[in-house]
């Protein structure tokens, strides 16, 4: 089946290098979003789930994320705080 695949790759893309990933069971699209000033002051609006999707577009978002365990929840809002506060972006309005 590999040889297969990475023929076909060969023959539509001249390149019929492969990548393996593991396989996730019952995967979660999990967001944050982020909202800061110009002073670099930056708070979490939770999280929420996406993981419904349509052809790569999201169709429902539910907030808080269900079964979502406590501690992974604190973590993300945690790190995502953190992360966005040396990148000093500013939304533009258009």
């Amino acid at each position: 089946m590999f040889e297969r695949a990475s023929s076909e790759a060969k023959a539509a893309f001249g390149n019929g290098a492969m990548f393996i990933e593991k396989f996730v069971e019952r995967p979660r699209h999990i967001e944050v979003q982020l909202m800061g000033d110009k002073a670099n002051n930056v708070v979490h609006l939770y999280e929420r789930d996406c993981s419904v999707q349509r052809r790569h577009q999201k169709v429902v978002e539910i907030a808080p994320a269900p079964r979502l365990d406590s501690k992974v929840r604190c973590s993300i809002l945690k790190i995502k705080a953190h992360v966005r506060r040396p990148m000093k972006a500013r939304n533009r309005l258009f």
